[in-house]
């Protein structure tokens, strides 16, 4: 069976969109504080299954899967108990919260 292109493309779309939806997040920093601060929050939240990748002592990355609902529950949770995004504690402490959005965004961005 041979697929054409405007399959493929309409595959390829539905695919994205299905990412978009479902998203899988990432929460990345200082490993440490990871485990005693944000791992907590996330089961606080609801989140189940978590993905978490160490890069030798300096770097956790945990990747979930959220909606858009409860990714916005846990941004709130996190500027609670950290501050705002960008302010000097995430600084300190190497930490960055993406969604697959933003990474569709930089993707997008990056080809023009």
């Amino acid at each position: 069976m041979k697929i054409t292109r405007q399959k493929l493309r309409e595959i390829i779309k539905k695919e994205i969109y299905n990412m978009i939806n479902e998203g899988e997040h990432t929460f990345s920093g200082n490993p440490k504080f990871m485990k005693k601060t944000i791992l907590p929050l996330l089961r606080k939240a609801g989140i189940g299954k978590l993905k978490v990748k160490a890069y030798g002592d300096t770097l956790l990355d945990v990747y979930f899967d959220a909606d858009d609902e409860q990714f916005n529950n846990i941004k709130k949770l996190v500027n609670q108990k950290i501050g705002k995004t960008g302010s000097a504690k995430w600084k300190n402490l190497n930490l960055n919260l993406e969604g697959i959005g933003d990474k569709i965004l930089k993707i997008k961005k990056a080809k023009k």
